[in-house]
């Protein structure tokens, strides 16, 4: 069970980090296009913020899940981690 678990928060945090790349971390060129209404920063956008939807829903649905995204953001090198910022998909519910 912990594996198909792993492999299930794996799986959508690649598919998120894919995104990312695609909407090139959402930098101020990319913002910038946005902006101006260029079809590919358009296309990128709306398949970065479908994917950290999915992300979300996954990996907050439970407990679990939560710890399994921290410890594979534990295991990413420091850059990585901070550019990537898989911690910011965790909501925290008191």
């Amino acid at each position: 069970m912990k594996y198909r678990l792993e492999t299930q928060v794996r799986a959508v945090l690649a598919d998120y980090k894919a995104a990312l790349i695609f909407a090139s971390y959402r930098n101020w060129r990319h913002q910038m296009m946005n902006f101006l209404g260029d079809r590919r920063a358009m296309l990128a956008e709306a398949a970065l913020v479908d994917a950290e939807n999915r992300a979300r829903s996954i990996i907050n649905s439970t407990k679990e899940h939560q710890a399994v995204c921290r410890m594979i953001s534990a295991q990413q090198p420091e850059h990585a981690r901070h550019t990537d910022n898989f911690l910011m998909l965790i909501e925290e519910t008191n």
